[in-house]
């Protein structure tokens, strides 16, 4: 049975007991989608029992029971509990993602040029417009991940120490230096 909300329902039947189980896409726009469904234990089809449908009774040997989950849905089964994970990637977590990788970039590039855990930088990343517009949002997390006490946009000034990563196909240069 299936709405304007693209559920799938799924609905067994024996003599007093039914289960339903409604699984929804509903929210698979969201940052990450996971859902946990318990199904009943005494579930004719799980039990191996005959089932109804209509005025039908259909055994064991005459039913294929198959899960499938939607393109940008993975999930995975275990004994009476499914989970699924929406692996779509959205903007946000792109930009998410993209400050994660800057951040590891600067971590190790402070490591690579000798300054304490302590120390605060001024941290310069220059890439393509559409890139840093994707970088900005994050700002404030990037610097207090990385102690820096300012982010600028620019091209580095001297005396910094710089690496470039790759992100998505596009060139990233971080530069930084120790504050003082």
């Amino acid at each position: 049975m299936n709405d304007d909300r693209d559920n799938s329902n799924i609905q067994s039947s024996s003599e007093g007991s039914s289960t339903e189980v409604n699984a929804s896409s509903e929210e698979k726009d969201t940052l990450a989608s996971e859902q946990s469904i318990e199904t009943d234990k005494e579930d004719p089809i799980k039990k191996g029992s005959s089932v109804k449908l209509d005025n039908f009774m259909l055994k064991p040997d005459e039913l294929i029971v198959e899960n499938f989950a939607k393109e940008e849905l993975f999930d995975s089964t275990d004994g009476t509990y499914t989970v699924a994970l929406n692996t779509k990637l959205n903007p946000d977590l792109i930009s998410e993602g993209l400050a994660r990788d800057i951040i590891h970039a600067v971590q190790n590039l402070r490591k690579n040029s000798g300054l304490n855990i302590s120390d605060r930088i001024l941290l310069w990343i220059h890439t393509d417009d559409e890139t840093a517009n994707l970088c900005k949002k994050h700002f404030p997390y990037i610097s207090s991940e990385t102690l820096a006490v300012d982010i600028n946009n620019d091209q580095s000034k001297e005396n910094t120490n710089s690496t470039t990563l790759n992100f998505n196909r596009r060139k990233i240069s971080v530069y930084l230096k120790k504050y003082s």
